[in-house]
């Protein structure tokens, strides 16, 4: 699981979207469609700087 930072989406596999849609039916919409850069631009500046490595990753 990951960010594709040219389509603006979760890069996730089919399996996990299907999960993740299954929990709440409006998660859908993320699954192709890029979010807004104003968001994009926010989330940024609150997660740009987070590696995750080791277990956790």
């Amino acid at each position: 699981m990951g960010w594709c930072p040219f389509k603006k989406t979760v890069d996730a596999t089919e399996e996990w979207w299907v999960e993740k849609i299954q929990e709440n039916p409006n998660f859908k919409g993320f699954k192709k469609k890029g979010i807004e850069p104003g968001l994009n631009e926010l989330m940024w500046q609150m997660f740009g700087d987070i590696v995750v490595i080791g277990e956790h990753a």
